[in-house]
């Protein structure tokens, strides 16, 4: 919050509450605002690592298998990934 909106909040308010009760507000209203931003971007984060992974799963890996002829794999910690048909 830029301080020409606290500045506008204090004068618009000295009737209701003093100087230092808008002034608290008003910062912990823009460090709500900059808490739901950091959350916007993380789910975003999220989301765009959500498809990535759906990609890899979906498309990458099975793209791999077929090159080597193979519809199944078991890996070494004991993953076993296996080539679903689609219909």
């Amino acid at each position: 919050m830029s301080d020409d909106v606290k500045q506008m909040m204090l004068d618009d308010s000295t009737d209701l509450l003093d100087n230092v009760e808008v002034t608290t507000i008003a910062d912990q209203c823009h460090k709500l605002k900059s808490l739901q931003d950091d959350i916007d971007r993380a789910e975003e984060h999220v989301s765009n690592l959500k498809k990535l992974a759906d990609d890899i799963s979906s498309r990458v890996i099975p793209e791999l298998l077929a090159e080597q002829g193979l519809s199944s794999l078991k890996h070494l910690n004991y993953i076993k990934i296996k080539v679903l048909q689609s219909f």
